[in-house]
């Protein structure tokens, strides 16, 4: 910023006239002007600058120049023409805005610095599984872990023979390297099995087991020339072992083989039937049967020994007790198993036959009468 000349007065050469002083007075007066309005000319350049130079920072715009601008500001000139502390004091206090955004700004960075710190973790964690998977790779392929015993363990229904046929273990392979997809799909092939079950016993040994399907039923023809068992999954699994020979009673067999594991038979199905082994059963009489098994309570399905199913408009069912109950068609259930369940509590011990098969016109036979009794019906 220039600098302002301090008008001195001039010596007056002795011997100068009137007129000389006159002029040489007039002319300083002149020069005293034009500094003035020079002055006032670079204090108007220094507003219009300033303002421009807040306009932009207003709008977001910074830079090395705003901020040389902001250092030019008005109340700076007064300070320095003045020099007075109250002006300077104003100045040290006023703040700019794009300083107040900046400070605002610089406060959000240390959420930022949570993300890369993130992306490190995760970064880190890919390179120790992916070091892992390279590792478990690389020893499968050697022969540090070769399975030299195989123990294959028997189940009720499956032997470990049977076992052994569908999954055989072959030389060099490595409990690292052993499929579990492949052993399951192998042995999943035989019926009984629901699942496989393999235990690595380190260094050398691999332990093969299975989960077998649980039973829903024991299916028996009409003419108990076999009887199949039917799993959970309503799936066919295979045909019972029956006692051969001379003097072979199959449906004594059956009724007994049925009792020694309390499972539900089904009995008296139309030679029709036609299971296959892993097939999902379709057939209308033996569905009818365990429709009631399902719609029954667990009180009363707890009960049941066995379902007669000739056709799908005449079952029956035998409780364990010995009770004879015709059930007729699979409609109206649950009010055929309340009026069951009242002439039980009514008479118990002393029935032999229930007839539901109208539940609002039940019959029964009791042990100390033959002729049957009507009874009283299911009251809405």
């Amino acid at each position: 910023m220039p600098q302002k000349r301090k008008a001195t007065k001039r010596e007056m050469p002795k011997g100068s006239t009137a007129a000389e002083k006159k002029q040489q007075k007039a002319q300083r007066k002149q020069e005293q002007k034009q500094q003035k309005a020079q002055r006032k000319q670079e204090q108007k350049q220094i507003k219009r600058s300033s303002t421009n130079k807040r306009n932009q920072t207003s709008t977001g715009a910074t830079s090395p120049r705003a901020s040389a601008s902001r250092a030019l500001s008005p109340s700076r000139v007064r300070a320095t023409e003045g020099g007075t502390s109250q002006n300077r004091t104003s100045r040290t206090n006023a703040q700019p805005t794009g300083s107040l955004r900046n400070k605002a700004s610089a406060s959000q960075k240390p959420q930022k610095k949570h993300q890369p710190l993130l992306v490190r973790i995760f970064f880190w964690l890919l390179g120790v599984a992916g070091a892992l998977f390279i590792t478990v790779l690389i020893l499968a392929m050697t022969p540090l872990f070769t399975i030299e015993h195989v123990d294959y363990v028997a189940s009720e229904h499956v032997s470990s023979e049977d076992l052994q046929q569908l999954a055989p273990i072959q030389d060099g392979t490595t409990l690292l390297s052993v499929n579990p997809f492949v052993l399951n799909a192998e042995l999943r092939k035989n019926p009984w099995v629901e699942a496989v079950v393999l235990e690595r016993d380190f260094p050398s040994t691999l332990k093969i087991s299975v989960v077998e399907k649980k039973v829903l039923a024991l299916v028996e023809t009409a003419n108990a020339e076999v009887a199949w068992y039917l799993g959970e999954d309503k799936t066919w699994i295979e045909p019972a072992a029956l006692p051969t020979g001379e003097g072979a009673n199959n449906a004594e067999s059956i009724l007994s083989l049925a009792t020694s594991s309390h499972t539900l038979l089904i009995k008296d199905v139309p030679d029709s039937l036609n299971p296959k082994a892993g097939a999902t059963v379709s057939d209308e009489e033996v569905l009818g049967a365990l429709q009631f098994k399902q719609d029954f309570s667990s009180d009363l399905s707890s009960k049941v020994a066995l379902y007669s199913a000739p056709n799908t408009s005449s079952y029956s069912a035998t409780l364990q007790s010995g009770v004879v109950i015709a059930l007729g068609d699979t409609l109206n259930i649950p009010s055929k198993e309340a009026v069951i369940l009242a002439l039980l509590e009514k008479h118990p011990n002393q029935l032999t036959y229930i007839n539901v098969k109208d539940p609002s016109k039940p019959t029964y036979r009791k042990i100390e009468n033959t002729p049957t009794t009507t009874g009283t019906g299911v009251t809405k």
